[in-house]
């Protein structure tokens, strides 16, 4: 940690430099996956997410094994987890390995990034929010909070995930919300409208005022919404800063468990889902060539992508508009093969 600072303090704006670079260089470029590279870019330069790469390794809630390092990173990082063509040059596809309680598999494929895993229907993300709400809840009462959780508000149906009283009676009661929202979406392009879809949710879960205009509780449900790709919201940058006014240290120590925690839930659901592993002992087992993969599981034998046909079925977590990308990349990289450089069209010669 301490050799981390020094590093920062001596490169000055080197690192700042490379990584205005860096997204410069990915906004004019022509890769397939540009815009969901531009919005991990954005996402990852959220100063909570940021703090993944500083915390400190004194309890085991702030170590994750090498396995789980290595994917989180990887997913973090914007680089494929598995191998993206075929031998024929198309976009290899995976199938999705991630099953329920009740032993329902995922019938769709997952994309090499690892997009899916975080929008798959099949499964959900219950026992990652669980954690989050307890995470909060145990940690806002080591910061003075009195702290309780799944509380019955009136005149709220739903219950908020945790209360945050201020003994002092400095600050009204505080509820948050905790959602879990996937950054790369089907049909929400933007980290912005992720959040924004997500506080439409809750505004209606937790009404302030009623249809006349009338106050109907003094304190409002903030959404602590924290994307698959660790950006978070603003309504959670207020509550930090507000939990760092009443303790800096605890308040530090919350972002260390928080940020390490989500990597690990991001590792997780992207093993199972690639991998099909629940543990990370075998995942290099799972990284070897294709007929080992093949030998693993009948599902392996056929990756490649087919066209999506018109169906009335739900198409949650399919990744159209990835494939739909890479296919656009392809039509684009043959019409410009065709064009000489001062604008003539080079017709291909008869075989």
């Amino acid at each position: 940690m301490s050799s981390l600072k020094w590093q920062r303090f001596f490169s000055g704006e080197i690192l700042k430099k490379h990584s205005e670079k860096h997204a410069r260089a990915v906004s004019k470029s022509k890769l397939w996956f540009k815009g969901f590279d531009e919005e991990r870019i954005k996402d990852r330069k959220d100063p909570f997410a940021t703090k993944v790469f500083q915390t400190s390794l004194w309890e085991h809630r702030t170590r994750v094994t090498l396995e789980d390092f290595r994917l989180s990173r990887s997913y973090f990082f914007g680089v494929f987890v598995r191998n993206p063509k075929n031998e024929d040059g198309s976009l290899r596809m995976y199938p999705c390995y991630l099953t329920n309680d009740r032993g329902k598999a995922c019938s769709k494929q997952c994309d090499p990034f690892g997009h899916h895993a975080h929008v798959c229907d099949v499964t959900n993300k219950t026992l990652d929010h669980n954690h989050c709400r307890d995470i909060v809840k145990s940690m806002g009462g080591a910061i003075g909070f009195i702290a309780d959780k799944e509380v019955v508000v009136c005149p709220w149906e739903k219950k908020p995930d945790v209360e945050l009283v201020d003994p002092t009676g400095e600050l009204l009661t505080i509820y948050l919300d905790v959602t879990l929202p996937a950054l790369h979406q089907e049909a929400i392009k933007s980290r912005i409208d992720v959040f924004n879809r997500a506080r439409a949710v809750k505004n209606k879960s937790y009404p302030r005022k009623d249809e006349h205009g009338r106050l109907l509780t003094e304190s409002s449900c903030l959404p602590f919404i924290l994307t698959s790709m660790g950006g978070l919201c603003e309504e959670g940058h207020q509550f930090l800063r507000v939990c760092r006014k009443r303790n800096p240290e605890k308040t530090k120590h919350l972002i260390d468990v928080l940020v390490t925690q989500h990597s690990r839930w991001v590792a997780s659901r992207m093993r199972r889902a690639l991998f099909g592993q629940a543990t990370s002992s075998a995942v290099e087992s799972c990284d070897h060539e294709q007929q080992q993969v093949s030998a693993q599981c009948a599902r392996t034998t056929d990756f490649r992508t087919q066209p999506v046909k018109s169906s009335s079925r739900n198409t949650a977590g399919s990744m159209k508009r990835l494939k739909a990308a890479f296919f656009n990349s392809i039509e684009n990289s043959k019409v410009d093969s065709q064009i000489g450089q001062d604008g003539e069209i080079f017709h291909p010669s008869p075989s």
